[in-house]
């Protein structure tokens, strides 16, 4: 590691070299395990997720986002950040009545000037980013939204807690809605 004498006036190292030893602040808080959380255990979580964010509706098909979203509504997706490919099957073993497809937003919605209904008289989810943050290190947070056409749309922030064998949903909150 350079080290700089502060009393001196010419040093060998320059102001990018010093930059580069400060480590980046973390933007968000690890996942809460030690070695972090496998894709199955994150498929897990999200079907908590989404199986919480269609409550007592049953479309006849839920689309997915392939991809973690981010920004306020989730509606920006990542596409550095796939869901799990675990998902679909461990959604349609939970609960099979719904088709799941994996579907980008523009294929899965009918034309905006008809009303941007889900096709199939579906609901789309996108899901977000799993965090930790809670000083139970078995406890996550997730944010999902649905959409369901222009105006009809919802998202939620989910906690939900790791009992030793699976994970349930503990509460959730409305962030927001249209």
């Amino acid at each position: 590691m350079p080290t700089v004498d502060v009393g001196a006036t010419e040093t060998n190292t320059d102001l990018d070299s010093l930059l580069t030893i400060v480590p980046e602040e973390p933007t968000s808080t690890p996942i809460p395990t030690p070695g972090g959380l496998d894709d199955t255990a994150r498929a897990q979580i999200y079907v908590q997720v989404v199986i919480a964010l269609l409550g007592k509706q049953t479309p006849p098909y839920v689309y997915i986002s392939p991809f973690l979203g981010g920004g306020e509504r989730l509606d920006e997706p990542d596409e550095t950040k796939p869901l799990p490919e675990e998902l679909l099957p461990a959604l349609k073993s939970a609960n099979s009545t719904p088709n799941y497809e994996i579907a980008d937003f523009p294929d899965a919605i009918g034309p905006l000037d008809d009303g941007g209904k889900v096709k199939n008289n579906g609901v789309f989810i996108t899901l977000g980013e799993i965090m930790g943050g809670d000083q139970d290190k078995s406890v996550v947070t997730v944010r999902g939204s649905i959409y369901t056409k222009v105006g009809a749309a919802e998202g939620d922030r989910f906690r939900l807690k790791h009992d030793g064998s699976r994970w349930k949903l503990i509460n959730s909150t409305q962030e927001w809605t249209d």
